[in-house]
């Protein structure tokens, strides 16, 4: 409930009228798989939203996951780096197509943050992050401070202009790879705190 990724999907179950299995994880920290079955089990196309951990947990658990209807999509967000986990996005996409059957290039990436009132998209493997006009990354290499070339890696500085009430620029430890005036997000710098909304999720499922 203190997460504001949760607070996100409040806003836009509310938002859609959406019935209240829609989240498909309980405040005891269980799966509801009746009503995962039922949410697949349909016609159309579907999007399935949930963080990078919620999405393992639910793999690794070895139930029976069912397919999406053809067309459907999955959003993921939150990430799992900083917690032991050394699972490259390209196995863990391969793991999503095959349980869920979507596509890599039906799967969204959110990257995004409390700090910060603007998001960050992609879709697929590797393809930059996008963002609106109001907001910029940079990539800075950390030892000058400055900029580094297209194509370098260094760590995320970021500049929200929607961020009226608070902090324009936050320093993150995040690890990307500058595409022209996108980049491409790689991971966490491992000495960093590791923090994020996806692990909030984890916790509540391994309690």
């Amino acid at each position: 409930p203190h997460s504001s990724l949760s607070h996100m999907m409040g806003v836009l179950t509310r938002f859609l009228g959406a019935p209240d299995e829609a989240f498909l994880i309980g405040t005891s920290g269980t799966i509801n798989y009746d009503a995962l079955a039922r949410f697949a089990n349909q016609n159309e196309p579907r999007i399935l939203f949930g963080t990078a951990l919620a999405f393992l947990n639910l793999i690794e658990q070895n139930e029976s996951i069912p397919a999406l209807p053809p067309g459907s999509w999955l959003f993921e967000t939150g990430g799992y780096k900083g917690t032991g986990r050394t699972l490259e996005k390209t196995e863990f996409y391969q793991q999503l197509e095959q349980n869920f059957a979507v596509p890599a290039d039906h799967i969204i990436n959110e990257y995004a943050m409390t700090e910060l009132s603007s998001q960050f998209y992609t879709s697929g493997l590797h393809h930059p992050h996008r963002a609106p006009h109001w907001l910029r990354a940079r990539v800075i290499n950390p030892a000058t401070n400055t900029e580094v070339a297209d194509g370098e890696s260094g760590v995320l500085h970021i500049t929200d202009l929607a961020n009226l009430g608070s902090c324009l620029a936050v320093a993150t430890r995040d690890l990307a790879v500058r595409r022209g005036t996108d980049f491409e997000l790689t991971g966490r710098d491992p000495d960093a705190l590791p923090r994020g909304c996806s692990r909030t999720a984890d916790e509540l499922l391994n309690s």
